[in-house]
């Protein structure tokens, strides 16, 4: 009776884990690229054999379907492959996901999502608050070292220190109005997508972007125009005084 018991616990537990296909976590791919989705499939903890199939459904965020059902091809080794094209990796964000395997008379289901980002990798709120951060920081340093050009371009013996603060102050004006452009393009312009909040901050990258290079304009006319005064006195020497 007692060994009976041991088997029946036994076959109990093999039913039980074999039915059981592991879940996977998130998958994240470029988005607008042809992509080859593998998934990993496991029975129980050991590696799903090659007679295995496997379906998969990947929904849009609407609730309806990108991949309805489709097999998946058996690479061995417990791998399983289905590739998706460029317009449909084209849709932002994450994508509820399902996989049902077969080996023999068991079958088991693994649920994950697999997500589509402009860079391949995981973003998020943090990043895009992060980066207006970073650009309104460097567009302040940007203005101060431009303030202190200006300042110092009155003095000839300060000249070439006003010249250095102007350059720096182009160049990080130069840094911002990129950091900017690829903050909007990468992280805020597809977390638009998902509420206000992304709206707004992309607004606020947008109105920092805009004013970085109109006063890159204003700063770089400027600094011509003191060149071109500077050098037309220095022509004429009419009342030109080192001070």
């Amino acid at each position: 009776m007692k060994n009976k018991l041991i088997t029946l616990l036994i076959v109990g537990f093999v039913l039980l884990t074999l039915p059981q296909l592991s879940a996977t976590s998130d998958i994240i791919y470029k988005q607008n690229t042809d992509v080859d989705v593998v998934i990993p499939c496991f029975f129980g903890g050991n590696i799903c054999s090659d007679t295995t199939t496997c379906n998969i459904s990947i929904q849009y965020k609407n609730g309806t379907y990108m991949v309805d059902f489709q097999s998946l091809t058996n690479l061995g080794d417990g791998d399983f492959k289905y590739s998706l094209n460029e317009n449909q990796t084209a849709n932002f964000g994450k994508h509820p996901s399902k996989m049902v395997c077969w080996q023999g008379d068991y079958n088991g289901t693994s649920v994950f999502t697999i997500s589509f980002t402009p860079t391949g990798e995981e973003i998020d709120t943090g990043q895009g608050i992060t980066s207006v951060g970073i650009i309104i920081a460097m567009i302040l340093l940007s203005g101060i070292f431009g303030f202190f050009g200006f300042r110092f371009s009155d003095s000839d013996k300060l000249f070439p220190i006003a010249i250095f603060f102007l350059i720096t102050s182009i160049i990080i004006g130069l840094f911002a109005m990129q950091l900017a452009y690829i903050s909007s393009r990468d992280i805020l312009f597809p977390l638009s997508t998902e509420g206000m909040q992304f709206k707004i901050l992309l607004g606020i990258m947008w109105g920092l972007l805009g004013m970085a290079f109109i006063a890159l304009l204003i700063l770089i006319i400027k600094v011509l125009n003191e060149f071109r005064k500077r050098k037309s006195m220095v022509d004429n020497s009419d009342g030109y005084t080192k001070n």
